[in-house]
């Protein structure tokens, strides 16, 4: 791009940033095209193994695309085989014990029945979207310090199985490869864990509240939110072990209240364990509903990770659709459904965006020259937008 078409494009985006509806985070359209395109029917490896490729394929070409490193991980089950995608973004601490990794992860199959638009096509679209805006950022010269995995995980419908597979059969042997000895003393911020994230529901008393006794006493703030709310299933879940996973699930939350679009809410549960060691027989049954998807695994190893949910089988149309036929795009692609998933997924850029330190390039010829026009026009450019805003 030259230093004409540069500035032209800065200027460009200043002007929407100012127009209301301009930007607001993640593109509803792209979300709404990738759910559609390759994740809006079963990808199940008996009943839909065509489409099931098809989906692992583009995730696959996805990140080669974008410039990742792109690896698979076959495992085999019951003379089925599978596969977990990985997307690596190498940083410049690669290879040392200063090298904080963080990553995304989310499974893409389905159970045998239902088209898995909300579980868990609506954590594919964000991951990818994700994953592609911040190798953008990389490809006009960001330098970021800390290593990005992305994970796709295969047969989470099936007992959480390929994450737990990766660990083992990918995830240490590529540690070991790649930071040797310091493997062992790496402290990463870990992964944020997505399943089922695009279910939003204004009804009064479309939430359901699991063991709600004890969800009062361990999470008291929580449940008088949602009482106060007429339980509306109008926030996402944002979930995380008090201490272990606090750096990351604390980011998380920063990046969620910093963006546009407040009526989407958050609701934070820092679980008051640090290890799953700790569960009981009777306390189990409290904490089993936050430890349904992929994280609960990386927890199990040590790894630090926090899990974002609309609840699932507890809002809305998902406590009927929920691995049903009904989880599909006429049922949950509605439009303040992909907006909520757009702020889902905007939250989770800036969150990794941040916590892999990146750096500006250093400044070019053009970067010079395009800042000194901004110094001139920028000013201009205000006005007007505000002119527009006000008197259209």
């Amino acid at each position: 791009m030259d230093c004409l078409a540069f500035i032209a494009f800065r200027l460009v985006v200043l002007w929407i940033s100012f127009i209301p509806g301009g930007i607001h985070g993640a593109d509803t359209e792209t979300l709404n095209a990738t759910l559609r395109g390759y994740f809006s029917d079963s990808r199940h490896h008996e009943t839909n193994p065509a489409y099931k490729k098809r989906a692992r394929d583009f995730i696959f070409s996805q990140f080669q695309e974008f410039g990742l490193q792109p690896q698979e991980h076959k495992f085999v089950i019951d003379q089925y085989e599978f596969y977990n995608i990985i997307g690596i973004l190498n940083g410049t601490r690669i290879g040392t014990v200063d090298d904080k990794v963080v990553g995304v992860g989310t499974h893409y199959d389905t159970v045998a029945d239902t088209k898995g638009v909300d579980d868990n096509g609506s954590g594919m679209a964000a991951m990818l979207y994700v994953a592609k805006q911040l190798t953008n950022e990389n490809k006009r010269g960001v330098k970021r310090k800390n290593t990005v995995l992305f994970i796709a995980f295969d047969l989470e419908e099936a007992g959480i199985t390929g994450s737990k597979e990766i660990i083992s059969g990918w995830l240490n042997p590529w540690l070991i490869r790649t930071y040797g000895t310091a493997a062992t003393r790496l402290v990463p911020y870990g992964m944020v864990v997505m399943d089922t994230i695009m279910g939003y529901n204004l009804t009064a008393y479309s939430q359901s509240i699991p063991s709600p006794d004890a969800i009062q006493m361990t999470f008291p703030t929580v449940y008088r939110n949602v009482q106060s709310d007429n339980r509306r299933g109008d926030f996402l879940l944002n979930i995380y072990r008090q201490d272990a996973d606090r750096a990351l699930g604390e980011a998380f939350t920063r990046a969620w209240q910093a963006l546009s679009h407040p009526r989407f809410e958050l609701e934070v549960f820092p679980l008051p364990i640090s290890s799953l060691n700790q569960l009981t027989n009777t306390n189990f049954a409290i904490y089993q509903p936050f430890l349904r998807s992929d994280h609960s695994n990386l927890w199990r190893d040590n790894i630090p990770a926090i899990f974002l949910t609309d609840s699932a089988d507890y809002r809305g149309a998902m406590q009927v659709c929920y691995h049903s036929k009904c989880d599909n795009v006429e049922t949950m692609v509605t439009q303040d459904n992909l907006i909520f998933l757009s702020k889902t997924t905007d939250a989770i850029f800036q969150t990794i965006n941040s916590l892999s330190e990146p750096s500006e390039p250093a400044a070019s010829g053009c970067h010079l020259i395009a800042s000194f026009w901004y110094l001139i026009v920028v000013p201009v450019v205000t006005i007007a937008a505000r002119y527009f805003i006000l008197f259209k």
